[in-house]
């Protein structure tokens, strides 16, 4: 099985996500199609599993003897980022 390391930045959830949490939400709840620019702006992921957008973390390749990751400059981070996930996807 694969798997990758992922890193991404969250910026809380602002006015402008959650109008459109709203009307993904309306959406689903009046049983019509929710428009491809909502899809686009959750990434395909339904904004009641999320807290806030996500974002790309710029980062570069870590290796070293047994050992491999990222190292994130932290002054390159967008401001507006308030946490930064990292996880583990199979």
């Amino acid at each position: 099985m694969s798997h990758s390391l992922v890193v991404e930045g969250i910026v809380p959830a602002d006015e402008a996500w959650t109008r459109m949490a709203t009307a993904y939400v309306a959406c689903e709840k009046a049983k019509v199609e929710i428009p491809s620019d909502i899809l686009d702006f959750f990434d395909g992921v339904d904004p009641r599993e999320q807290s806030g957008a996500s974002v790309d973390i710029p980062k570069t390749e870590y290796q070293s003897e047994m050992c491999e990751g990222y190292d994130i400059d932290v002054s390159s981070l967008p401001s507006n980022v308030k946490t930064i996930r990292v996880y583990i996807s199979y």
